[in-house]
């Protein structure tokens, strides 16, 4: 009877040592890309695993931290975080007539980038620029990404749905 018991503490123990060890070894997520310059916060990789990235996006960075509106159009639905945490949620328009968004993401974007990273990230060249105020100016790229900056320092992007013929 002694040796039963032993037995399955045995074979307890060595499922309990497997399973310890594929937990550390399978990938975190791979739905995350971990080469980007901001890491996804516990509330948005949630959303990331469910949907995917945002279709569009549209970023405040400031003193006050950092306020991100992701858009799933598919969803209807737009989500708001506050320096990485949720919210809340709200309806948007589906928009059956667009059918393309631009291939960035919010997480790409950090506090402190100049208009030469964000160049760089979004991989072109700004095609406008139009300025505000003194020291604020908004850069269009190809009317697909919005990029504001003040003091050459970027503080706000957004991107927008594309209509490709």
């Amino acid at each position: 009877m002694p040796r039963k018991k032993y037995t399955f503490l045995f074979v307890v123990f060595v499922l309990v040592i497997v399973g310890v060890l594929i937990l550390k070894t399978r990938p975190r997520n791979p739905f995350i890309v971990t080469s980007d310059q901001v890491k996804a916060s516990k509330d948005q990789i949630r959303l990331i695993n469910n949907f995917g990235y945002p279709d569009t996006f549209a970023l405040e960075m400031s003193e006050e931290g950092r306020l991100e509106v992701w858009k799933y159009y598919g969803l209807e639905r737009s989500f708001v975080f506050k320096d990485g945490v949720f919210i809340n949620d709200q309806i948007v328009d589906s928009l059956e007539s667009f059918n393309a968004y631009p291939r960035v993401r919010p997480t790409q974007f950090k506090e402190g980038l100049t208009l030469e990273e964000a160049s760089q990230v979004i991989d072109s060249s700004p095609t406008g620029q139009a300025d505000i105020m003194e020291g604020v100016k908004i850069y269009s790229y190809s009317d697909q990404v919005l990029v504001g900056t003040k003091d050459n320092q970027v503080v706000f992007v957004q991107t927008l749905p594309v209509k490709v013929e």
